[in-house]
């Protein structure tokens, strides 16, 4: 323990001395070329007590620019249908706030850390496609969580054994709330008349063309909303891991090839006048869209090429007034 508050209180030092003011660590690390992430605890025990809340403790350090930053860490499982589904679902990271303050951070301490899910080659295909989602939205507005991919090495304290992989890291609730300026609600659901309009069309656009039909308004599934001073709220969604982009094998049970199920636009008919604004969106970031798709150079060609070519087919959709707008009343 004493080597630990040594090691962190240098480690500080050397962050202070290159920050100059505080920021978050999501901030920090998505400022400073991270490399890895070491994430080590009793692996082996938490995938045995996935489908519960346990809380365990562990250590990640993080590979950076001026050398490896280690923290403490509780490490919990995340999520509803992909524990289920996944060898290694997603997973809750949550740091003591005194341990960031002492490093000179902002005390945002809750992260969402997804998962390759899969013990397989498929799996990380998919986390690399589903972060590629995350940066498509990312350029159609701010109103998005930002996330960070990188390789990443889970050792399991008990074994002794290592698992070589790749996660992605997402801005935790709190950093979004500072971006935007505004409060996630945390009632349940929303109605279509309680929500700015462009983002909501936004986010149904845009789960049109990457074949997700795994949100919900009335319920906020997969969607946060965000309340804002003088304004209606904003929809914000996540997890994309089920759209047709992706293509997870699970997504779908029972179906040979995922692509066999058709695109299904969840807009409101009552915002049709926003498409002036929603549209030329899209269609300005048509390339913008394939280039991120193509930036992940961990991606195998056929994983790639089946990512643009849905994208690609849903523009090709845009200009011949072949999709099917079926609003919701």
């Amino acid at each position: 323990m004493k080597d630990l508050r040594t090691a962190l209180l240098v480690l500080g030092c050397i962050l202070l001395s290159n920050l100059g003011h505080s920021q978050t660590l999501f901030r920090y690390l998505l400022g400073a070329d991270l490399a890895r992430a070491h994430l080590s605890l009793e692996l082996d025990s938490l995938i045995a007590n996935k489908f519960t809340d346990n809380v365990f403790a562990g250590h990640v350090a993080f590979e950076v620019d001026t050398g490896t930053l280690t923290l403490p860490v509780e490490v919990s499982v995340r999520g509803k249908f992909r524990r289920k589904e996944c060898d290694l679902p997603p997973l809750k990271l949550e740091f003591k706030k005194g341990h960031l303050k002492a490093l000179g951070l902002k005390k945002a301490d809750s992260y969402k850390l997804v998962t390759h899910c899969l013990d397989d080659k498929r799996g990380p295909q998919y986390l690399f496609k589903e972060y590629s989602a995350y940066k498509m939205y990312n350029l159609l507005t701010d109103s998005s969580f930002q996330v960070q991919i990188f390789p990443i090495t889970y050792k399991n304290t008990r074994t002794g054994e290592e698992l070589e992989s790749y996660a992605m890291l997402i801005e935790s609730n709190e950093e979004l709330e500072d971006r935007l300026g505004g409060k996630i609600d945390e009632s349940f659901g929303a109605t279509v008349d309680s929500v700015d309009a462009v983002t909501l069309e936004m986010m149904s656009l845009f789960n049109y063309m990457i074949g997700n039909q795994d949100v919900n308004l009335a319920t906020s599934h997969n969607c946060k909303l965000m309340r804002r001073k003088g304004g209606k709220m904003l929809t914000i969604p996540y997890d994309f891991d089920y759209s047709l982009l992706v293509n997870a094998r699970y997504a779908f049970p029972g179906l040979d090839d995922n692509r066999t199920v058709l695109r299904k636009y969840q807009g409101y008919l009552k915002n049709k006048l926003v498409y002036k604004e929603v549209l030329p969106r899209f269609l300005a970031n048509e390339n913008a869209f394939v280039a991120e798709i193509k930036k992940i150079g961990e991606m195998k060609s056929a994983h790639r090429g089946e990512a643009i070519r849905y994208i690609q087919d849903f523009f090709y959709r845009l200009r011949t007034n072949s999709y099917s707008m079926k609003y919701i009343h």
